[in-house]
């Protein structure tokens, strides 16, 4: 599914958050939020997901609005999956996996064989199968954080949002999960901190600082030295190498003399 942002501005209690953002995501994109804290990241996704609404409309799904959608309906379309997601504590990760299929059954409507293998898929893929009978409660934060976005794979989006999802991964978890990423036929827009992960996996970049866009692009153009600098205010080595693409290092800062 096609994305297009055209200049969306939030103000949340007096103060904006995002100005005049801009950018757009060919069918079957990974797209990588990035920025430091505070750049409006995590409120952009909210805007995509529809949870925070935007005066005049802006965002576009395929060829309709965003706004134009019945809840229902965009529900199918897309799927969000916040840093801190939450669920009931004694259920189990197959029972919090099979809500994403709600979206697509009626109040009083049967479970499907197709309801059945989306939720085997999604736990198959995000590797839970050893976990689908444990409680939340039980769960680890990477493990919780697998077990919704399992939760969205079984809603089968065409659009799926993730904020900052490799945050309580260990690294194996982190690869997989970014692989898998890569690998789904669907549009990803995705906020992340590791921007050797952003290089690697992500084939379009969009900076934030201060709520702006500041650059975006391919990795190459938008993982520049001076980008870092003026975003994170640290210095940065940017390596690319012809086996695995782009490596970036991070510099010690000099001490300061006098």
């Amino acid at each position: 599914m096609r994305l297009c942002v055209e200049r969306l501005s939030v103000t949340l209690k007096g103060r904006a958050i995002l100005r005049d953002v801009a950018f757009s995501a060919a069918p079957g994109q990974t797209v990588g939020l990035l920025g430091p804290n505070g750049s409006g990241k995590s409120t952009l996704l909210r805007c995509l997901a529809g949870l925070i609404p935007t005066h005049p409309p802006c965002i576009t799904l395929g060829a309709t609005p965003m706004a134009a959608f019945p809840h229902r309906a965009l529900a199918r379309r897309l799927a969000f999956v916040p840093q801190h997601a939450s669920a009931d504590p004694d259920l189990r990760v197959e029972q919090i996996v099979r809500l994403g299929r709600t979206p697509h059954r009626g109040a009083f409507s049967a479970w499907r064989r197709e309801d059945s293998e989306a939720v085997e898929r999604a736990i198959r893929m995000t590797q839970l199968q050893a976990l689908a009978y444990r409680p939340w409660r039980q769960l680890s934060g990477g493990e919780r954080q697998r077990c919704q976005i399992a939760r969205a794979l079984a809603q089968k989006p065409q659009l799926l949002l993730l904020d900052e999802p490799t945050n309580h991964l260990d690294i194996r978890h982190q690869l997989a999960l970014m692989q898998l990423i890569q690998e789904l036929p669907i549009t990803v827009i995705i906020a992340l901190h590791d921007l050797n992960l952003a290089a690697r996996y992500c084939q379009h970049l969009v900076l934030l600082n201060h709520g702006a866009v500041t650059a975006q692009g391919e990795p190459e153009r938008v993982l520049t030295p001076g980008n870092i600098a003026r975003a994170w205010q640290v210095e940065a080595r940017v390596e690319h190498r012809p086996s695995d693409g782009m490596m970036i290092h991070f510099l010690p800062s000099q001490p300061q003399t006098g």
